[in-house]
């Protein structure tokens, strides 16, 4: 199969009814992050970013998205599910936990670090939201496979990691630090943990 079997033409922007399951969300994700790949602009900040400190370049780009893209829920109150070209998000300098990790994983991939965006589904203690990460490839000790989520989407379409395995990269709020659980970070932050709408 080919990568455009896998990934057709995308549109410059696409709103996702809610009736398109995880699974195929994931890998839409995965056709984002390819796109954004190939955007000049997008690799200029991600050598950019990544040069800011050579010993961390995955957190440096992490920070350096947030100085970029501030944190805006879709459609401005998080009612509908929107997707954009990494061109578009950087544009407009606004984007929600798809859109961040879109942009942070075509970083990674741009400077040679393995990532994908995940969907994480976290139904416990009468909590039910579904937030988006990503994971990237790293040969420090990797992060749990399951963070307090109890289920976890990966793209079919995805890179795999050769090295030490996959570390969690929460995308949301400016201070996250790379390889901490995405909703522990949150709660460090005093972002939303669920209990209400991501």
């Amino acid at each position: 199969m080919s990568e455009q079997d896998v990934c057709p033409i995308i549109p410059d922007e696409r709103y996702i009814h809610w009736s398109v399951g995880p699974e195929e969300r994931v890998n839409l994700f995965e056709c984002y992050v390819r796109d954004a790949m190939n955007e000049p602009i997008i690799q200029q900040y991600a050598y950019e970013f990544a040069n800011r400190d050579p010993s961390n370049p995955a957190q440096a780009i992490l920070d350096g998205v947030h100085e970029i893209i501030e944190y805006a829920l879709d459609c401005g109150n998080g009612s509908c599910e929107h997707l954009m070209k990494g061109r578009l998000i950087i544009e407009s300098g606004k984007g929600d936990c798809k859109k961040k990790s879109i942009i942070v994983a075509a970083m990674y991939r741009i400077i040679g670090i393995q990532a994908k965006v995940v969907w994480l589904h976290q139904q416990d203690s009468g909590m039910d939201s579904n937030h988006v990460a990503v994971k990237r490839c790293s040969e420090a000790v990797p992060s749990g496979d399951k963070p307090t989520a109890v289920k976890v989407y990966y793209p079919t379409n995805a890179p795999s990691c050769d090295a030490g395995g996959w570390e969690w990269v929460e995308t949301t709020l400016p201070g996250a630090k790379v390889g901490n659980d995405p909703y522990f970070e949150l709660e460090r932050l005093g972002g939303n943990t669920g209990r209400t709408k991501l």
